[in-house]
């Protein structure tokens, strides 16, 4: 009997662990489906709302580590910004203060300057959520926190008005009457007491600021007055060189002086709006004034017109920091107060609309908001000792306002923008920057502009190879210094990898007119093996197998004009020529696949690459010679790279549609066997080069891509998922993208960059890797957990609801 109920007892433990593991499975399932959705969710809202964007990240990690949930957990951790808030218009304006003593973002906006209308909104910039909504006289132009009474103010200027707002209730406080449209505020000093300085412009144009851009009118004269804030009256006017459009507050001898930046022609747009780039900018002109006495004490001349000013500091002493705009370039100059002078330009990536004063890395920190035609608004941070640019952020518009605060205890950068919608309206947008976000490692001076890029050995240890007018380089990517310089046959185009007798071996391809050369280089003693003539100039390598010994394959163009080109497959240790290919246009890349587990030649080539004609992507038999399939591609195919789509052979292709003005760009994957097209994915410029990667472990895309190469614009270095045909990251470079490597920094993986501008080449060494603690960096960049309605929105009702990230905020 006793052993029949152990047998019975046994039975049922065994049943119930049964179903207990089958609960647990059916749990973790339905736990790995919900972190996939969420996952899904948190990529969606990750251009509108980062902060949540990250919370849902977050959270379907913590339901179950799927491939998903780590994708979007480690493209939130690479997103720079913090937080966006819609605002009610345009923005025009920033400002920090305080409300009931906690941060606040104080914006300005304005719907349209024809039509007065504007708003003064005031934000919470943990939640994201506006706090207060204020009608102003006009269109809002500046903004600037002061004391009324002892407390807080905000000081708000527009058209032809200096308002005063009670930031706590709400309530306007004081209004008074400028000398014309008012262009810059500041508050200062005035026998001890509190007073505010205002810039003015008696030609203001049909637009100014904010708004719709309008033309900034023909250079009228301007004014700087001074108000006392308590009793609404005006102190002082003074007549400046021109119509003012920025001021500041600033020492000379020791004593308060205001700063004033003006342009004797405003040009055709404005900052902000549709007004752009701010036209063409003219003149301008940096003045010190007296405050006390109402007396200039210095004039400056500017690079251009004058936009923003600020003060900060420059090997320990106050300094003077100008943004300015000619047609659609600005500049960044600093200057010295005491005696006038320049200190230092910096050339921006566009006309510049604002500035501010910040931290980078405990040092201080020029931050720069700007905006052209070319490259839309960027905000970049500088160095104001050396003059370097540290980071370039791109910006969900045209940006008009900077302003430094808080996010989490860090310092924080917030922008203001604006763009137009497609039905031609204005929207704004006050987007939250962390400052000390992107990795650059390395940048190393080539000998000209870069043309080519390849990984190889030096005496056992990984080595960049470079290629650039005439010249094959060497470097250490460890310490980023150069290994050996060696002189090529003519402009290096294309660089590739081989064995020479069982050593490795660096083959270049260069052209010279409508002539080429494929050489072959002894990286360790830095000399020439062999020189080859190609059918014409040489615009891509690959290195295959022909009948089991190493081959090079190039590719070239017989005449840039009518763009015919040949792909020729040469043997590496005979120097001999063993195929030539009639290509359907100018061969502009190529890459070794395999068709049918054979070895297989893929080309990618243009029939009118000066106008950013058609491309095509052929594949090749590489034994027999022929051709195997043709596929027309989105613009003239510039780059090509092999990778895996669904666990099968895919080609990587990218293109452009006007390469000759760096126009837009394509990224495509394509099925090898099948000779489809699998994904399109919108670059952010002119694709140039390629190469495959890994990001979180997965397989991933880089391109390289230019806005403008043929006048040294600016560059991208973007990150794809292949399956998903989604962006993960994009990177400023120092010019326009021309090549691409990956190799290894610290024994992690590295993208290396080559680019070029006007005055010379860089190449670039960039980490892409992860924290070891994803989880715990993402929810460092929260400032909340999400809410109870949140949870019911994104997560449903049937799990309970838990704050994740809660102990980060």
């Amino acid at each position: 009997m006793a052993a029949s109920l152990a047998l019975v007892l046994l039975i049922s433990i065994g049943v119930a662990v049964t179903a207990f593991r089958a609960a647990s499975d059916a749990e973790r399932q339905r736990l790995a489906a919900l972190s996939q959705t969420v996952a899904t969710q948190s990529l969606e809202v990750a251009d509108t709302d980062p902060e949540l964007s990250r919370l849902l990240a977050a959270t379907a990690f913590t339901m179950s580590e799927t491939s998903e949930a780590k994708y979007s957990l480690a493209r939130a951790w690479a997103d720079p910004r913090r937080n966006i808030l819609p605002t009610a218009r345009e923005v025009s304006a920033l400002v920090m203060g305080q409300f009931n003593g906690k941060p606040a973002i104080i914006s300005g906006s304005s719907n349209d300057a024809d039509n007065v209308g504007g708003k003064v909104e005031v934000w919470d910039p943990a939640g994201g959520r506006r706090l207060h909504v204020m009608d102003a006289a006009g269109a809002v132009s500046e903004l600037v926190m002061g004391q009324f009474n002892g407390k807080p103010a905000i000081i708000s200027g527009s058209s032809g008005k200096v308002e005063v707002w009670d930031p706590a209730g709400g309530g306007r406080l004081h209004v008074m009457d400028a000398a014309g449209p008012v262009s810059a505020l500041a508050m200062g000093q005035f026998n001890g007491k509190p007073a505010i300085i205002s810039g003015s412009s008696s030609n203001a144009g049909n637009g100014g600021s904010g708004g719709s851009g309008g033309s900034g009118g023909s250079g009228g004269s301007g004014k700087v007055e001074v108000w006392d804030p308590a009793g609404g009256r005006r102190l002082h006017v003074m007549d400046t060189a021109g119509e003012v459009s920025a001021l500041a507050m600033g020492q000379f001898n020791g004593k308060p002086a205001i700063i004033s930046g003006s342009s004797s022609n405003a040009g055709n747009g404005g900052s902000g709006g549709s007004g752009g780039s701010g036209g063409s900018g003219g003149s301008g002109k940096v003045e010190v004034w007296d405050p006390a006495g109402g007396r200039r004490l210095h004039v400056m001349d500017a690079a251009g017109a004058v936009s923003a000013l600020v003060m900060g500091q420059f090997n320990g002493k106050p300094a003077i920091i100008s943004g300015s705009r000619s047609s659609s370039s600005g500049n960044v100059e600093v200057w010295d107060p005491a005696g006038g002078r320049r200190l230092r330009v910096m050339d921006t990536a566009g006309a510049v609309s604002a500035l501010a004063m910040g931290q980078f890395n405990g040092k201080p920190a020029i931050i720069s908001g700007s905006s052209s035609n070319n490259v839309g608004g960027k905000v970049e941070v500088w160095d104001p000792a050396g003059g370097g640019r540290l980071h370039v952020m791109d910006a969900a518009g045209w940006v008009s306002a900077l302003a430094m605060g808080q996010f989490n205890g860090k310092p924080a950068i917030i922008s203001g923008s604006s763009s137009s919608n497609d039905d031609g309206n204005y929207s704004g947008k006050v987007e939250v920057w962390d400052p000390a976000g992107g990795r650059r490692l390395h940048v190393m001076d080539t000998a000209g502009p870069v043309s080519a890029l390849a990984m190889g050995q030096f005496n056992g240890k990984p080595a960049i190879i470079s290629g650039s007018s005439g010249k094959v380089e060497v470097w250490d990517p460890a310490g980023g210094g150069r290994l050996h310089v060696m002189d090529a046959a003519g402009e290096v185009s294309a660089l590739a990898m081989g064995q020479f007798n069982g050593k490795p071996a660096i083959i270049s391809g260069s052209r010279s007119s409508s002539s080429g050369n494929v050489e072959v280089w002894d990286p360790a003693g830095g000399r020439r093996l062999h020189v080859m003539d190609a059918a014409g100039a040489v615009s891509a390598l690959a290195m295959g197998q022909f009948n089991g010994k190493p081959a090079i394959i190039s590719g070239s163009s017989n005449d840039a004009d009518n763009y015919s080109g040949k792909v020729e497959v040469w043997d590496l240790a005979g120097g001999r020529r063993l195929h030539v290919m009639d290509a359907a246009g100018a061969v502009s890349a190529l890459v070794m696949g395999q068709f049918n587990g054979k070895p297989a030649i893929i080309s990618g080539s243009s029939n009118d690459a000066g106008n950013g004609g058609s491309g095509k992507v052929e594949v090749w038999d590489l034994a027999g010679g022929r051709r195997l399939h043709v596929m027309d591609a989105a613009g003239a195919v510039s780059a090509l790279v092999m990778g895996q789509f669904n666990g099968k052979p895919a080609i990587i292709s990218g293109s452009s549609n006007d390469a000759g003005n760096g126009g837009s760009g394509k990224v495509e994957v394509w099925d090898l066997a099948g000779g489809r097209r699998l994904h399109v994915m919108d670059a952010a410029g002119a694709v140039s080069a390629l190469v495959m990667g890994q990001f979180n472990g997965k397989p991933a895309i880089i391109s390289g891509s230019s806005n403008d190469a043929g006048n040294g614009g600016s560059g991208k270095v973007e990150v794809w998922d292949p399956a998903g045909g989604r962006r993960l990251q994009a990177m400023d470079t120092a010019g326009p993208v021309s090549a691409l490597a990956m190799g290894q920094f610290n024994g992690k993986p590295a993208i290396i960059s080559g680019s070029s501008n006007n005055v010379g080449g860089k190449v670039e060494v960039w980490d892409t890797s992860l924290p070891a603690d994803l989880l715990g960096n993402v929810c460092a960049q929260t400032s909340r957990a999400l809410t109870s309605e949140e949870w019911t929105r994104y997560i449903g009702i049937d799990e309970a609801f838990r704050p994740v990230c809660a102990e980060h905020t």
